[in-house]
């Protein structure tokens, strides 16, 4: 992390060691270079202190700052473990604390920390975000196969640090290497040198070739670099301390700070070399990206009024180069720890930048935000592994077509400080909504590759056509749609489908899966058996009407095996039927069936899946009112008079012999016991009588009806 200190918050200027050592004790002489933020030799000095004998709990706090401040993470654990052991950590220092432990991968220590620090103050916005990284960290260290990295190239025992592409093959690069100029000066913060900006061609793998320097103008003799180009305007934005004109300029405290400058690129060098009107003397600025067009840059500050630490800000810049004031993201990217390494995208909508408040796996990470067509900013979404480590990734920054680019880190392994990783990428973010799915079989579930997608916006219009892959799975980019749409499947031997969605502007990814119906003809089966002896019976005629469209269907026969089926029916999946099924044949009860059935995913609508087809040999002594499905035909207490109800189910027998011209039938009545038995007789009878008397009005052969009035002789209940 002590590039990014170096290159964003102050640079420092070499005190001299001997004169100060020859005027004091070592003690003074550590503390005051920790006071002038002099951390490097600060820490060298302390550990002389402590070789002489001073108690470590003097000084456990400023070595252990000292030592985080340049990056020796290691050193900074040990100090802090031993402040914690001692019960010396404040509230703060805790949460600095957890995060050191993060930075060298020790998980279970930081959320044991975490955890004390939540049981002794609570829980707050700080805590947990930490607790919310540790359920995240496997996620974000899976490696999904995206980025492939490779080892160090074009580095130096030095730090190297932000590529910046000139062209495809070349780019300059910052690096703290030692220069050519006569007087190679040292930063106070970190022991290291000053950047300078350099040139390099790089390969198609992506390996830089040797370092050369801008000329002279490009570099001072004070931090310079890194830097972005504006290859519409030819010019190099880059981040530089306070210093030009070789004439330097310092805050209320003396420090020089970091400062946004741009020149013409020319010939390797740079000419006209500006400060942008935004920078200050009392706080820094720096790691400026340009858009495509020139005409927005983005940088991080440290400017009052942000979020804390260093925040990410905008600028837009007109025609003739002048700059507007700064515009803070937000909240949705800053925290309240630092920002830095804003890259825009020159294709996508895509912001990648380094942050250590984000959930990340330690130190800083790097992250991507989309931003929206109006400009504003959407989720943020760390890049993952094997970008980032528990250790610091920053200065992200890929191609055009999102297929290689280079990072920069101090992870072990390299060979310097922090190290360029170049990289390649399998696939690229997305610059707006997307939306993922699978396209099914409906019946089978399965997986149906090779469907055509249609992305149709809120007026009807077709704004995007893809194809599932083989297995089924597509994805829609949703950059044109800022209302509700829909999705249209199609695919030979199915029936189309469509799902209208609802419009989000807040998300960033949309599920939706598409089942397709396979094209089915329906039809009517069934087969028909006589009831007494269940033997199938063939040349039973069956007339089939559609109820809802007033059509006939069918007019058949069954086969040997007492099975009929109907012409396929003009309906499809989901669709709700009503058809009448008439089926007679001579020595039978003719039968009439109503069917009603929701299609799905069986052709067949099977008649005998639905109610009991069977045919009642016409024989004396069968019951009608079983076939017909006569209720119980009830009377008030000695009357004969029909009640409206058992009109009704006499309407039954009506339709039946009206079904069956050639059968005969008696209608038997019954009392109950309360009366006398001959009076009983007589009632029975009056209704039987009464009962007849309305079927034989409303058939054609009233002879087939015959009445008989049972009394008390065989009752329903008992009289008991």
């Amino acid at each position: 992390m002590n590039s990014l200190y170096k290159i964003i918050i102050y640079s420092f200027f070499v005190l001299s060691c001997t004169t100060i050592l020859a005027q004091g004790n070592r003690l003074k002489y550590a503390n005051k270079q920790y006071d002038n933020m002099a951390y490097y030799y600060a820490s060298m000095a302390y550990e002389d202190v402590l070789e002489r004998g001073v108690d470590s709990a003097t000084i456990a706090k400023k070595i252990a700052d000292s030592y985080s401040k340049i990056d020796n993470i290691t050193k900074a654990n040990e100090w802090f473990d031993f402040l914690s052991r001692k019960g010396l950590l404040s509230q703060s220092e805790m949460i600095e604390h957890a995060n050191l432990k993060k930075s060298v991968g020790d998980y279970a220590g930081s959320e044991e920390i975490v955890r004390n620090y939540q049981l002794n103050y609570g829980e707050d916005k700080e805590s947990n975000a930490l607790m919310a990284s540790f359920k995240n960290r496997s996620e974000i260290q899976k490696d999904k196969g995206q980025f492939v990295l490779n080892n160090p190239t074009g580095n130096t025992s030095a730090s190297e640090i932000g590529v910046a592409y000139l062209s495809d093959s070349k780019v300059l690069v910052a690096s703290s290497k030692k220069s050519s100029i006569a007087v190679n000066r040292i930063q106070a913060w970190t022991g290291g040198h000053y950047y300078n900006l350099y040139i390099t061609e790089a390969d198609d793998q992506g390996n830089l070739l040797k370092l050369k320097p801008l000329k002279k103008a490009a570099n001072t003799k004070y931090n310079d670099g890194p830097a972005c180009f504006d290859s519409v305007n030819g010019l190099v934005y880059f981040t530089r301390n306070s210093y030009i004109k070789h004439t330097k300029t310092t805050d209320s405290q003396g420090t020089m700070r970091l400062k946004v400058y741009r020149g013409k690129l020319d010939k390797n060098g740079l000419t006209d070399i500006q400060e942008l009107a935004f920078n200050s003397d009392e706080y820094s600025c720096g790691h400026p990206s340009i858009s495509a067009d020139g005409k927005t840059l983005y940088f991080a500050s440290d400017k009052p009024g942000g979020f804390g630490g260093t925040d990410l800000y905008k600028v837009s810049i007109n025609e003739n180069g002048i700059v507007t004031d700064p515009i803070n993201l937000g909240e949705i990217v800053n925290t309240s720890h630092d920002e830095f390494f804003p890259f825009l995208h020159p294709t996508d909508n895509l912001l990648f930048f380094s942050s250590g408040g984000h959930q990340g796996l330690g130190g800083q990470d790097v992250f991507v935000v989309r931003i929206g067509s109006k400009g504003d900013l959407k989720k943020v979404e760390n890049v993952g592994a094997p970008i980032n480590t528990a250790m610091d990734e920053f200065a992200f920054i890929n191609n055009a077509d999102q297929t290689q680019g280079y990072i920069s880190s101090n992870r072990p392994g390299g060979i310097g400080n922090d190290d360029i990783y170049s990289f390649k990428q399998a696939f690229a973010f997305k610059s707006s909504a997307t939306l993922q799915g699978t396209s099914k079989d409906l019946i089978s579930s399965l997986d149906l590759g090779n469907t055509t997608i249609e992305l149709v916006d809120s007026e009807g219009n077709v704004v995007n056509t893809i194809n599932s892959d083989e297995n089924g799975v597509f994805e829609l980019d949703l950059e044109s749609i800022t209302d509700d749409f829909k999705l249209v499947a199609s695919k030979d031997g199915y029936i189309v489908a469509e799902k209208k969605i609802a419009f989000d502007e807040n998300a960033d990814t949309y599920e939706q899966d598409l089942s397709l119906m396979p094209v089915i003809d329906y039809y009517l089966a069934g087969k028909v058996q006589d009831k007494i002896t269940h033997a199938l019976l063939e040349e039973v005629h069956v007339e089939i009407s559609d109820l809802k469209t007033k059509k006939d269907l069918s007019d058949q026969t069954t086969d040997a095996n007492g099975k009929f089926n109907s012409e396929n029916v003009n309906y499809a999946y989901g669709d709700t039927v009503k058809y009448e099924i008439i089926l007679s044949k001579p020595g039978y009860i003719t039968k009439t069936y109503v069917i009603r059935d929701l299609l799905s995913s069986s052709p067949e609508i099977y008649i005998s899946g639905e109610i009991d087809v069977m045919l009642t040999p016409i024989e004396k002594g069968v019951d009608i009112g079983t076939e017909v499905g006569l209720n119980t035909i009830y009377f008030d207490v000695n009357s004969s008079i029909l009640r409206s109800e058992s009109k009704t189910e006499l309407d039954k027998i009506i339709e039946f012999l009206k079904e069956n011209p050639n059968v005969s039938m008696e209608l038997g009545a019954h009392t109950d016991c309360r009366a006398d038995e001959k009076y009983n007789v007589w009632l029975s009878k009056r209704r039987a009588k009464n009962s007849a008397d309305y079927i034989k009005a409303r058939i054609s052969n009233p002879s087939r009806i015959t009445f008989e009035g049972y009394g008390e002789s065989k009752p329903i209940y008992s009289c008991n």
